[in-house]
């Protein structure tokens, strides 16, 4: 069980820090927890593909979806929504991975790619949007072979 915050991710989160310290500190809580609590990555690790927010998942009732759009082109990237008023408007975007490692081992990684503010980035998933564009750039260096 790995976490990996992606370089551009560490920049949108310094990005908000200067705007928003409160919802920032809230998001730096919730990656640290995700990381320590083996039942909430696990239950963000699960593929899901489903239109509605799940089920809540741990103790901040983060609520995970995947963002079809991006699926449809096989990039299997979620979005965490969370619940607490701190991070209201936030996501966090992010790929769950299955790698084999050259013992044969394999490891469940969830790689962090985009922390958005769907207000403040006029963020809404739309294929052409540049942060879009980027989570696209990201996972392809990430997981092509």
């Amino acid at each position: 069980m790995e976490l990996t915050v992606h370089f551009n991710a560490e920049q949108d989160l310094d990005r908000f820090f200067e705007k928003d310290e409160e919802a920032v500190g809230y998001l730096d809580a919730v990656i640290e927890m995700i990381q320590a609590n083996s039942a909430i990555f696990d239950g963000l690790y699960e593929n899901k593909y489903f239109r509605e927010y799940g089920k809540p998942i741990g103790p901040l009732d983060l609520e995970v979806k995947p963002i079809l759009s991006l699926w449809k082109k096989d990039i299997k990237v979620l979005r965490v929504r969370f619940g607490s008023e701190e991070a209201a408007g936030y996501r966090i975007i992010y790929a769950p991975c299955h790698e084999k490692q050259p013992n044969g081992a394999y490891i469940r990684r969830i790689d962090i790619l985009a922390v958005v503010n769907k207000n403040t980035d006029k963020f809404n998933y739309q294929l052409d949007h540049p942060i879009t564009q980027r989570i696209i750039k990201d996972y392809e260096e990430l997981y092509s072979n």
